[in-house]
């Protein structure tokens, strides 16, 4: 991340709530790999004009820098921002060493979802701001055909199973709904299923079953298999 964007980004996160996203988010969750832009979640503050207002007053430190639309692909004026963040949750800041996208509304998500996604996040080491849990970055990347996402994607999957492995094979019932409320496949249901706990292995197959008849043929193949241990 380039010096003035992260100044930028931390003037930022001294007077707002700010997550971290996008590619350095991912090298932060472990990931190796190259990213030419920043990412950042503002806090959505009461409306899209103050919101704005926030961002233009901050960027009047920044001479070099100005608002860029990505749909258009022009310059904004600051007047403008408000509009365009309420049609399409992202503005761009330009004239820094790497561009920087700040979404109010990012890929998949609404407004009122930032304080879960803020108290979900992590922390990083003497920063303001925190970094966007795999859970819902992973929420980020879906549906945006784009081949680095399709890559993260694969990587997030990865790290999730892992992490949920781990801790759905002796976790509490109570925790095993509580996390697959966020985030469920025949992967983690596969690990609670080797649970002593038999409400644990119940919701597991009650899990599989709903992806089933989801059409998921890797929650079919799971149950075929369970269904044959038990004969």
């Amino acid at each position: 991340m380039e010096v003035r964007v992260l100044a930028y980004i931390r003037d930022l996160a001294r007077r707002h709530r700010v997550l971290l996203l996008g590619g350095h988010a991912m090298i932060l969750h472990g990931l190796d790999r190259s990213t030419t832009d920043s990412d950042i979640w503002l806090e959505p503050l009461s409306d899209a004009s103050e919101w704005s207002r926030q961002l233009d007053s901050l960027l009047q430190q920044y001479p070099a820098a100005y608002f860029w639309d990505l749909a258009s692909r022009r310059r904004c004026q600051p007047s403008e921002v408000a509009e365009v963040v309420d049609n399409f949750g992202v503005i761009r800041i330009g004239g820094l060493e790497e561009a920087l996208d700040i979404f109010r509304r990012p890929n998949n998500f609404s407004e009122t979802q930032f304080d879960e996604a803020w108290a979900l996040a992590a922390s990083l080491p003497e920063e303001e701001v925190r970094v966007l849990s795999a859970i819902d970055l992973l929420a980020s990347k879906a549906d945006t055909d784009r081949q680095k996402d399709l890559s993260d994607i694969v990587f997030l999957e990865g790290k999730i199973r892992s992490d949920y492995a781990r801790i759905l094979q002796t976790c509490s019932a109570d925790e095993a709904r509580q996390r697959f409320a966020r985030y469920s496949d025949h992967q983690t249901c596969r690990a609670a299923l080797s649970n002593p706990d038999p409400a644990v292995r119940d919701f597991a197959i009650e899990t599989l079953r709903e992806l089933a008849a989801g059409e998921n043929p890797f929650a079919r193949e799971l149950l075929l298999e369970i269904e044959r241990d038990a004969r």
